[in-house]
């Protein structure tokens, strides 16, 4: 029972030297607890909300020159680090080629126009109608000997019928009467088949309007030919009327019978192609009595569309031509700096390959992109403060130019691009490529009462404020305070403070209090 009391006796002590021991502790805590860290003095100035982003420097434009065709490069007027003004030509192909597609191109189109005023204005000259209209009467002179040709012919038909109808009927009196009307009926045709050969061979003068004398023989050639082939048959007919004269007394014979048959086979196959010569002379008349008509007609409204878009194909083909010859040529699109030169003089090249760059350092941009929740805080013409890593003791002035009406998303997160136009300073040396920081201020105000954000505290429960102010007899004390804009660096204190107060930051929230107080 003793031991027991000793052992509770030691326990109690033990507690109690633990007690002295954490109360020492505690007390030293509290004692370290109220050193200040930190301290500033809250005044009235002006504070802006900003939004930040970072970006690069680029140029005010920066654009990358291909040549349009392949070809040999045969000129390269630029090198680097040259300036060239707007239209200069930097580099030319091997043209000879092209300018002489352009040449043939143009003088397509001229020939079309100058067809088309021709039709337009065109009146026949009396020498082309005196030539039509000798045509015509060529051509009825034509038909003219066809037609009594197809009437000999006719004629030769009818004789041969008859001679035919005489050998079989005999050696009668009728019979010699009808050899003797065949002889005369054949003399007949061979006088009229020697005439009308005769006329073939007529030709006739006339006089131009020039005054100069022209000849023209319209029998001459096809119905000429007919003719003495038709004369030649006639004088066939009446050896034969006579022939068969003499032998009428002797009766028919087969060889006889078979002779007059003969005849009126070759008489009705002379009847036919009579015929056929009257039709090709009938045709024949028909057009040259068109082609005069032709003559004396203006164009058609259907001729005059086919002539103008045939004109305006050679103008599409002379376009394309000189597209070609103007894709050979490199040409400065705007005033700067050639950046870099890829290609060399004799080299080949192949359309859109790249051949010289340049850039236009006479003003500079940074394209940011500003996080969805910000974007409604932007505006155009918002003034922007940009800083740059590599002129850290730089801060240069800027504006927001432009804003995508688009977002773009990159890992979940919601973007646009904003484009920020760099004022020129004469005394900053910008080069493309700088990283940069924008700070864009989407909200200021003056003269209010403003502290430094590590001095403020937020209950992140009930959404207060607090900032420990030191007091004129050198405590600290808590301070429930409303803030208003805040930036990086500074929160607008709209109450709890006023000018000239001291705020500070201690290291009591780092003491322990075992005891809660």
């Amino acid at each position: 029972m003793r031991r027991t009391i000793v052992i509770v006796i030691i326990i109690l002590g033990l507690l109690i030297a633990g007690f002295f021991f954490l109360r020492q502790r505690q007390q030293a805590a509290q004692e370290q607890a109220f050193e200040i860290l930190r301290e500033a003095v809250v005044e009235n100035g002006r504070i802006s909300a900003t939004v930040n982003a970072t970006g690069v420097i680029e140029p005010e434009a920066f654009v990358s020159l291909t040549f349009g065709g392949a070809g040999t490069i045969q000129q390269l007027n630029v090198a680097r680090g040259q300036q060239v003004q707007t239209g200069d030509i930097l580099a030319t192909l091997d043209t000879k080629e092209l300018q002489l597609a352009v040449q043939q191109a143009e003088d397509a189109v001229r020939i079309q126009e100058l067809t088309l005023q021709q039709r337009q204005n065109a009146q026949p000259s009396p020498a082309t109608l005196a030539a039509a209209q000798a045509d015509i009467d060529a051509a009825a002179a034509q038909l003219a000997v066809a037609k009594a040709n197809l009437a000999a012919a006719e004629a030769a038909v009818l004789q041969a019928q008859a001679q035919k109808a005489q050998l079989l009927a005999g050696s009668a009196s009728g019979q010699i009467a009808a050899a003797e009307s065949q002889l005369a009926s054949a003399r007949l045709q061979q006088k009229n088949a020697e005439d009308a050969h005769n006329r073939t061979l007529d030709c006739f003068s006339f006089t131009l309007p020039t005054g100069e004398d022209k000849e023209t023989c319209p029998g001459l050639g096809e119905p000429e030919e007919q003719a003495r082939a038709n004369l030649e048959n006639a004088n066939a007919a009446l050896a034969a009327a006579e022939a068969q004269l003499a032998d009428v007394t002797a009766g028919p014979r087969p060889a006889d019978v078979q002779a007059v048959n003969a005849a009126i086979a070759s008489a009705e196959a002379g009847a036919l192609a009579a015929q056929g010569n009257v039709a090709a002379a009938e045709a024949n008349v028909s057009r040259a009595g068109a082609a005069y008509d032709r003559l004396l007609e203006p164009p058609t409204a259907d001729e005059i569309a086919i002539m103008e878009a045939q004109i305006a194909s050679a103008k599409t083909n002379l376009a394309l031509a000189q597209l070609r010859l103007e894709n050979s040529l490199i040409v400065a699109p705007i005033d700067g700096t050639v950046a870099n030169v890829l290609v060399n003089a004799g080299e080949q090249t192949a359309p859109g390959a790249p051949a010289i760059t340049l850039v236009n350092e006479a003003a500079f941009h940074i394209n940011v992109n500003v996080d969805e929740i910000d974007i409604d805080r932007i505006a155009l013409g918002q003034e922007v403060a940009v800083t740059l890593d590599a002129l850290p003791d730089t801060v240069v002035t800027g504006a927001i130019a432009e804003i995508a009406p688009t977002s773009a998303s990159a890992g979940g997160v919601v973007t646009y691009l904003v484009t920020i136009n760099i004022v020129a300073d004469a005394g900053i040396s910008l080069r493309p490529g700088m990283s940069a920081n924008a700070s864009i201020v989407v909200e200021e105000v003056d003269d209010v009462l403003i502290a430094p954000n590590w001095a403020v505290r937020l209950d992140r429960e009930t959404g207060d404020a607090f900032v420990n102010q030191k007091m004129a007899d050198g405590s600290v004390a808590e301070v429930v305070v409303q803030t208003g804009l805040r930036n990086d660096q500074f929160s607008e204190v709209v109450t709890g403070l006023q000018a000239g107060d001291v705020v500070v930051v201690t290291n009591e929230r780092e003491a322990f209090s075992f005891f809660g107080n």
